[in-house]
């Protein structure tokens, strides 16, 4: 089956009728690209072998490179071809084998957990020193925490406590979502006890 995801914003995005163009079976959209990386990994575990997943960019597949470079593994992983039709990206295509081939290079060199990659390990010499700061957060807890401050409303706090991460972490990967939940506090006036007694 050929399966459509995207963006369906009433003023920035319009991803639906593309893809009723090239002819989805099914097509699945959400209201904000702040949700795409959470449905589309929920996506793939509903998505069987031969199937296609058809996208207007790339962006869809993750809110950064990272995120995309995995998202695109475990598609190939799990046996589904991709089509990302602003890049011309069709598979079968020589154009289409290049991509997912300049893929499997990228991901080897990200500095992230490769339990991630479906359970593969690391290519390459394991005792090679990796540049950058390791990843406070995998993708997996990536999506927990997005899950958890936009779906269920949950606090920064409670959300880093049940991560066992820093507040700051959750401010540094969510910045827009963990903000909209900060609320500040204001402390009630100070009553002047020196003044008037009105009673009397």
């Amino acid at each position: 089956m050929i399966f459509g995801f995207g963006i369906q914003d009433d003023h920035l995005t319009q991803d639906e009728p593309v893809l009723e163009r090239v002819g989805c079976d099914r097509i699945v959209l959400v209201e904000s690209p702040q949700l795409a990386q959470l449905k589309v990994a929920e996506l793939i575990q509903y998505l069987r072998s031969g199937d296609v997943l058809v996208v207007v960019d790339l962006d869809r597949l993750g809110r950064n490179m990272e995120a995309i470079l995995l998202t695109i593994n475990q598609l190939k992983k799990a046996g589904v071809a991709l089509r990302v039709e602003k890049r011309d990206i069709i598979p079968g295509t020589p154009l289409g084998d290049c991509f997912l081939k300049a893929c499997d290079c990228l991901i080897d060199v990200l500095p992230v957990d490769r339990s991630e990659k479906a359970g593969t390990l690391p290519v390459g010499n394991a005792n090679a020193r990796r540049r950058g700061r390791p990843a406070a957060l995998s993708i997996a807890d990536r999506l927990k925490a997005q899950k958890l401050l936009v779906d269920q409303n949950a606090s920064v706090r409670w959300v880093a406590k049940s991560l066992n991460v820093s507040p700051a972490t959750i401010y540094r990967h969510f910045p827009a979502e963990a903000r909209s939940r900060f609320r500040r506090i204001r402390r009630p006036s100070v009553m002047n006890t020196a003044g008037p007694d009105i009673h009397s």
